[in-house]
């Protein structure tokens, strides 16, 4: 093996580390973030629920996933950004994930 297939392929694990880690820091916030979920559930569509602004709960995911998402488009490839994302949170339908790409663009 050359010196350069070496090199190429240490950077290809070390990456391929970065992301794992990346997905397990961002499926730790989402189930940080869903602990917190019950309780919320309960104060909707109660007697004291009209307010029509989305819940603190809403708030705090749709801020980290977009701050995530502004700090790592700075620094991966776009097919890797996705594939993160993607990985971070498998059983959000795709659909999801463009809305996701796109507000985390803005």
């Amino acid at each position: 093996m050359s010196e350069l297939d070496r090199v190429t392929q240490d950077y290809k694990v070390h990456r391929d580390e970065i992301h794992t880690k990346l997905v397990q820091i961002m499926r730790e916030r989402l189930l940080a973030n869903l602990r917190k979920l019950p309780q919320i559930v309960e104060s909707w569509n109660g007697p004291d629920d009209n307010d029509s602004q989305p819940s603190l709960f809403a708030k705090a995911v749709t801020k980290e996933v977009t701050y995530l998402h502004r700090i790592l488009s700075q620094i991966l490839l776009e097919v890797d950004l996705q594939a993160i994302f993607r990985a971070s949170s498998p059983d959000i339908p795709f659909p999801y994930h463009r809305s996701i790409f796109k507000v985390g663009s803005q």
